[in-house]
């Protein structure tokens, strides 16, 4: 008798053992859960919601009450509300599946998506990964994992615009060089000749380390949006004439002229991201501008239309200038006002520009006209 009653306390003992550590798993499961940077909900065996986690509303940017008392074709026409219908692409990837149908209140079972990426509508341009798995549980036999992949698509996209502008643009200096140099190998040029068909392949082979170099400028300035930049007081007079010392006019022009002084202005900035748009606007001013016209800058300080304090400067020169269509169109990639000039550039500069002032919070305005030049103005809020 006592034989069984021992074997029953042992049995009761291991089975509170047990249930601990079921309880101590549950717990630690649901921490998993709680925290997860995956939205997770779970429907039971009547397709209602049963439970998510505190990312799910995060992720969605939905309230927690939007998903109370759901069902599963309710829950996806939910989904179905937060697309943007300017971006529908998304949609039937990898799974064929319209997520309106859902929307239109038809509440069918009979397909329902396994995995399929979305994008959603809203002020920042931003996609989810929706994946369905069913279980073996009669609790909770089918479970939806939501993901934020938006830096995961813009890094695919970024990658391929990246490969296909590299090969496009990279074909005309490959070709050159390709031509000039079978000439040297294949024909018997004069020394005259020679040099000048090395002058040829010299020069595009510099327009090529010059693309790539800018477009992996421009590539990791979109990919990591300033989160590797370094920010600091920023003294504009200083940036201004470090910049203007240490730049190089073309050979018999005047150094840059800058007008006011006005030491006290300062912007919170990287100084090095600053200093490369300030030589590339000046760049710009010296290759399309006459050889005896001055290139100015002038340091700016002011309010704006909203009231609100911006310090800044103006690069102004007396050059060809550009139309109104140019104008707008300046800070395309590889677009470039007057390509049959014989100025060199790649078409990159400008857009470089526009990227580092935009994380900078800035602002730049172009007025120019044919024939009369270009004064360029970059403003930042104080």
């Amino acid at each position: 008798m006592n034989s069984l009653a021992d074997h029953l306390l042992d049995d009761l003992s291991d089975l509170n053992s047990a249930m601990d550590e079921l309880i101590e798993n549950i717990g630690i499961f649901r921490t998993i859960l709680d925290n997860a940077p995956v939205g997770v909900i779970a429907f039971d065996h009547n397709h209602f919601v049963k439970w998510f986690n505190p990312a799910l509303p995060l992720i969605t940017g939905l309230q927690e009450a939007s998903f109370s008392g759901l069902d599963e074709p309710r829950f996806l026409a939910l989904l179905s509300s937060l697309l943007d219908q300017n971006d529908l692409s998304l949609s039937a990837q990898p799974a064929k599946l319209d997520l309106n149908n859902f929307r239109q209140g038809q509440n069918t079972l009979d397909y329902l998506p396994t995995n399929v990426t979305i994008a959603l509508a809203g002020r920042t341009s931003r996609s989810i990964n929706l994946s369905r798995r069913e279980t073996n549980a009669s609790k909770l036999p089918v479970i939806y994992f939501i993901r934020d992949v938006t830096e995961e698509i813009a890094s695919e996209r970024l990658k391929s615009e990246f490969l296909a502008i590299a090969a496009h643009e990279l074909r005309g200096p490959m070709s050159s060089i390709l031509g000039f140099s079978e000439i040297l190998l294949n024909l018997s040029p004069s020394k005259e000749e020679e040099t000048e068909y090395l002058g040829f392949i010299h020069e595009q082979t510099l327009l090529m380390t010059q693309i790539i170099n800018e477009l992996l400028d421009l590539s990791r300035i979109e990919a990591r949006q300033g989160i590797d930049f370094v920010i600091t007081d920023v003294f504009l007079f200083d940036l201004i004439s470090e910049t203007a010392k240490a730049f190089q006019p073309p050979k018999g022009r005047e150094p840059v002229r800058i007008k006011g002084d006005k030491r006290d202005q300062v912007i919170r900035g990287d100084y090095a991201k600053l200093t490369q748009v300030l030589n590339n606007i000046i760049s710009n001013a010296y290759k399309y501008s006459p050889d005896n016209s001055p290139v100015e800058i002038e340091i700016l300080s002011g309010n704006n239309t909203n009231n609100t304090h911006k310090v800044g400067f103006c690069v102004t020169d007396q050059g060809i200038g550009m139309n109104a269509e140019q104008t707008r169109r300046i800070f395309e990639k590889f677009y470039r006002a007057n390509p049959a000039s014989d100025t060199p550039g790649t078409g990159l500069g400008m857009s470089i520009v526009k990227k580092i002032i935009d994380l900078h919070k800035g602002e730049i305005k172009i007025v120019s006209n044919v024939g009369s030049g270009t004064s360029i103005t970059v403003l930042f809020p104080q």
